[in-house]
């Protein structure tokens, strides 16, 4: 072998592989259980509807005037801390951004959607976005009728303890009605290439291991017979 540092040509490459193989073949087999649970498909599934707060005999699509609107806004904010118990709502880096890109696989949010850029916040819009994500269709639909169930009691909770008339309630209108539930899980080919990546990569690995174990086992050695010196020697 080469001393340490030096390039490995392949047929080097290959007869370390094979007289170092006690090696090579349980660190390949422990990158094969390795890979084979990071490319276990996990699906998921995707959906969001926008809760809007609209005044009292108006349609979610009717123009407002701007105070009225931002007394909206502000109604909004108020719900939104309440679905948070209160505790700072956790800002998505862009209004397109959403729970899976965020990495969350199981859960669901409510928010008032923030339409200003990095360093400042804007809210213009007196909507709650509601997100949901998990591993089938039915459980993502169960977490949206459970935020929007949760939603409309506080509306109309809020505007009770402030003594407004039913008539004069803020009404929560769902848009759209039924929100699509989207597949967003690995696809075949993302998992086909990914598990092509790992495979040279545990390859690669492996005989790294190889190489680095027969450099180690051949300078003990040659330390050996330069300790005890030539045969014969007295």
């Amino acid at each position: 072998m080469d001393e340490e540092g030096s390039s490995v040509s392949l047929d080097e490459l290959i007869r370390t592989a094979a007289r170092r193989w006690y090696v090579v073949l349980p660190a390949l087999a422990l990158a094969l259980l390795w890979s084979g649970a990071l490319l276990r498909p996990q699906p998921t599934y995707h959906a969001q509807m926008d809760l809007v707060m609209v005044l009292p005999g108006a349609a979610a699509t009717d123009g407002i005037s701007d105070a009225r609107r931002e007394s909206l806004v502000a109604f909004a904010g108020v719900v939104e801390r309440e679905m948070n118990d209160g505790a700072p709502v956790t800002r998505l880096s862009s209004a397109s951004a959403s729970l899976f890109g965020a990495g969350v696989r199981q859960g669901s949010s409510v928010s008032v959607p923030n339409v200003g850029g990095q360093w400042t916040n804007s809210f213009t819009r007196p909507v709650l976005s509601v997100e949901a994500v998990d591993s089938t269709p039915e459980q993502v639909t169960a977490r949206l009728a459970v935020a929007e169930a949760r939603v409309e009691t506080l509306v109309e909770s809020l505007q009770a303890e402030q003594g407004a008339a039913p008539a004069d309630r803020i009404q929560v209108v769902r848009v759209p009605q039924e929100p699509p539930v989207s597949y967003v899980g690995a696809t075949k080919s993302g998992l086909v290439r990914a598990g092509l990546a790992l495979g040279l990569l545990s390859v690669g690995a492996a005989l790294l291991l190889a190489v680095t174990v027969d450099r180690r086992i051949d300078r003990r050695v040659r330390s050996t017979v330069d300790f005890s010196g030539p045969a014969g020697a007295v």
